[in-house]
């Protein structure tokens, strides 16, 4: 089966919400079946620059977490995904956002 090529979506200054709706069918124009439909779903992606604050939203399709669980002590799976979800600091280099807009330490939401 032919599958299409995916478009260069511009998702920067669209809703959250809208944006995310059509990263998810473009994907699923790609690859839709049942599995897809009980064990996939979509990460979002918010890169932002610490000194100009420009963001830029990536959305990616998963189908499995490599989830932190701690080593002791007791924890929740809730725990665990607020964990992986926690911002990551990052500087230099492009990191994702569009080098021509942007040359500034970042941060990943």
């Amino acid at each position: 089966k032919h599958k299409p090529t995916p478009k260069e979506l511009d998702l920067d200054n669209m809703d959250p919400y809208d944006a995310a709706n059509l990263a998810w069918k473009q994907s699923l124009s790609r690859d839709s079946s049942v599995i897809v439909d009980l064990f996939q779903g979509q990460f979002r992606s918010v890169t932002q620059c610490c000194t100009c604050k420009y963001e830029s939203c990536t959305y990616s399709p998963f189908t499995f977490l490599s989830l932190p669980i701690p080593m002791h002590g007791h924890c929740t799976l809730e725990d665990c995904i607020q964990r992986f979800s926690q911002a990551e600091h990052m500087t230099g280099g492009n990191n994702g956002v569009t080098q021509q807009l942007c040359f500034c330490a970042l941060v990943v939401l």
